[in-house]
């Protein structure tokens, strides 16, 4: 559902009881009781073309007044906490905005829903906030196993500092990602990562990303795309890993890569290629300065990109013996 329905309805709007997931985007009203076996929530400050706003934040004025955002607050807290004890899904998105300096915060909004049982929750999504990590944390019970963040300017929560720290995050934690954010500093650090990660995603803009632990040992994929240095060396990748997608400026060569890869994408890789492990099965190059010099023997396929002036690329004929 899409708009304000306060001047439609004294009553409130009541919901089937049979439903399992429900979308508002920019929704003003006020909802009966949750359905029981609603699984899904999907609630954002902006209409679903992400251009309409939320009926209380219309303009810039009301955007910038604090008792319109935290009326706004209230509502999204009054919608989301009768339903979170049953749900598997929450996304919950701010108002969207071109420049995300002007993000609204989300701290009030999901304070309000700390002192309340999750226990189903299996999935968490953030995007358009302001956002301060200490504040999601309390929402992954150890049953959440999915977690992204996107589009969010992060707040430092101990302030002053030259960074942001990504706080070490529950066990159960199997797929993170963190995607188009920023913040007033030029680094975001991950602390200690859980040991049951399996699927690593980071894509942010032109911060220096520090990994202050090695890699958890179950990490099946890890996506690292960066407008900033990349620095990635044998001893931060598991031995397990099986799919590798990383795309900036690379301040050193890849030496090594681990002997079980199946999947590489690379961009922007200026330096020479390492050896392919016979293991790989689909490598990706993109933009890439360098030729591929000898074809692992288990390639099932090889897609390689690049624009002028740089030349196609010379290929191997056949695979290695």
């Amino acid at each position: 559902m899409e708009g304000d329905f306060t001047k439609l309805q004294e009553d409130p709007l009541s919901l089937p009881p049979s439903l399992v997931r429900l979308e508002l985007y920019a929704f003003r009203d006020e909802l009966g009781p949750a359905p029981s076996g609603l699984r899904e929530l999907y609630l954002c400050a902006s209409g679903s073309s992400g251009v309409i706003p939320h009926p209380l934040l219309t303009d810039r004025a009301d955007f910038n007044r604090d008792d319109a955002r935290q009326t706004f607050y209230q509502e999204a807290a009054k919608i989301i906490r009768p339903a979170l004890p049953t749900l598997r899904v929450l996304h919950v998105g701010g108002l969207h905005a071109d420049e995300p300096y002007s993000l609204i915060p989300s701290r009030a909004c999901i304070q309000a829903l700390h002192d309340l049982p999750h226990p189903h929750l299996e999935e968490l999504c953030l995007y358009d906030w302001e956002l301060h990590w200490e504040d999601v944390l309390p929402l992954l019970s150890p049953g959440v196993t999915t977690v992204q963040i996107k589009n969010c300017l992060f707040a430092p929560d101990h302030p002053p500092s030259d960074r942001v720290i990504i706080p070490p995050l529950p066990q159960g934690v199997a797929s993170l990602k963190v995607s188009s954010c920023c913040c007033n500093y030029d680094i975001v650090a991950f602390s200690r990562l859980p040991d049951t990660l399996r699927h690593l995603d980071v894509e942010i803009g032109d911060m220096v990303v520090e990994v202050e632990q090695p890699l958890p040992t179950l990490l099946d994929s890890f996506t690292w795309i960066s407008e900033g240095n990349i620095i990635v060396t044998g001893r931060m990748l598991p031995a397990g890993l099986r799919m590798l997608d990383l795309w900036g400026d690379f301040d050193q060569p890849l030496v090594d890569l681990l002997p079980g890869l199946r999947v590489l994408k690379l961009g922007l890789y200026e330096h020479p290629l390492p050896q392919l492990p016979d293991t790989l099965e689909t490598p990706v190059l993109d933009g890439c300065t360098h030729h591929i010099t000898t074809l692992p023997a288990g390639l099932r396929s090889l897609s390689v990109y690049w624009q002028p002036p740089f030349h196609a690329p010379r290929l191997p004929l056949r695979a290695a013996a």
